[in-house]
């Protein structure tokens, strides 16, 4: 075991103080994790390849997108426990194989006395191409109790630190002084959750002067593509504190990622590059999208550090296909409640899945935080104008 050198901490890092960080690196075919707990570090290898690890991803993709359907809004107990073995088995899977014990011994004893310490940890991943859906890493054996408690993403608050190009130069602040956010809402509008849950509850919000609310609120043409393109250039152009996209998503198997708005008309990242369409006002982009089961781990990554290379201070999106009905809309729902009255983001996302967890329904744990959780609204008198 060694001391973590101070060179190692950027200053983003020391603003969030992360319990733990797991920081993973090329090492030729394979990887290599440099696993930092408070100032101690290891370096373990993980002896998996790039294909190995977007295995492992699907795995863990397909437990939960199969039983995903088991779970009511109401909530189902009996199915919360049928389903656990086989979500379990999958996170332990992948915790197994990234984390092998005759490998990484010093790191899991240590993660093992920090969680004995602190019921709660900040776990920060930082890794450019190696990437699972981390929140459902299951650490411990199966012969043991099952719980979805035990799941990282319903104990811990984990996040990616994607490590984005700023475009500026400089990193926004995690403190987002405002006397009302601005929300930029951007759906569509053929899905029927977000015209009955999801876009009531953001014009409710802005009844009761919470937030003021830019929505680009019409069907898209996409026979008239170049004109309406202009339309979404000029919407993602504006500054906002929240940008909400309620809508498709989607990657070729060469990994280009589009945005499906409205219908047939679809959106790539690299026309939106081509465009030098950035999203503006540094703001929190919760990606909300449906058909994202189709975006390996990589990929998701792409649209995160999309919007993070942009300013944006976080992003929220989702691992796995989102279920039809009002779910993803209600659980946007429960993390605005808490963001939007000054919780942190990262704390806000947690709360929502141990809220939803309480009504037999584990589905939070399809969400992933990229970016500082620390992210937060303090109210000041300064009001902004939509740019």
């Amino acid at each position: 075991m060694k001391r973590a050198a101070q060179s190692h901490l950027r200053l983003s890092d020391i603003d969030y103080s992360p319990d733990v960080q797991i920081r993973i690196r090329p090492a030729g075919t394979t990887f290599l994790a440099d696993c930092f707990v408070g100032q101690d570090v290891t370096t373990v290898p993980i002896d998996l390849t790039l294909d190995d690890a977007a295995a492992l991803a699907k795995g863990i993709q397909c437990a939960i997108d199969d039983a995903k359907d088991s779970f009511v809004d109401t909530g189902d107990v009996a199915a919360l426990k049928e389903e656990l073995h086989d979500l379990a088995e999958a996170g332990y899977a992948a915790f197994q194989n990234i984390f092998r014990p005759q490998l990484s011994a010093q790191f899991l004893s240590l993660l093992r006395k920090r969680e004995q310490e602190r019921e709660k940890l900040l776990i920060q991943i930082t890794a450019k191409e190696f990437s699972v859906p981390w929140d459902l890493i299951y650490p411990k054996p199966l012969s043991a109790k099952l719980s979805y408690k035990e799941f990282w993403g319903m104990r811990h608050i984990v996040f990616r630190n994607v490590e984005p190009n700023i475009r500026d130069g400089a990193a926004p602040g995690h403190v987002i002084p405002t006397s009302r956010p601005i929300v930029g809402l951007l759906t569509d509008l053929g899905l029927p959750a977000v015209e009955d849950y999801e876009l009531p509850f953001f014009q409710q919000e802005q009844r009761d002067e919470r937030i003021r609310l830019y929505h680009l609120k019409r069907e898209l043409d996409a026979g008239r593509w170049h004109e309406e393109f202009a339309a979404v250039r000029r919407f993602l152009n504006r500054s906002y504190h929240i940008l909400h996209l309620a809508c498709h998503a989607d990657c070729d198997g060469d990994g280009q990622c589009t945005f499906t708005i409205t219908r047939n008309f679809e959106v790539g990242l690299k026309r939106l590059e081509a465009y030098n369409c950035w999203v503006q006002g540094n703001p929190v982009v919760f990606l909300n999208a449906c058909r994202t089961s189709n975006l390996a781990p990589k990929h998701l990554l792409n649209f995160a550090r999309y919007f993070l290379e942009s300013g944006a201070r976080g992003v929220i999106a989702t691992e796995c296909k989102v279920p039809d009905g009002a779910f993803a809309a209600d659980f946007a729902k429960h993390i605005y409640k808490a963001f939007l009255n000054g919780e942190p983001l990262g704390q806000s996302l947690l709360s929502a899945r141990q809220y939803y967890l309480e009504r037999a329904n584990p589905l939070g744990l399809m969400y992933s935080l990229y970016g500082p959780p620390s992210v937060r609204f303090e109210r000041s008198n300064h009001r902004e104008k939509i740019g």
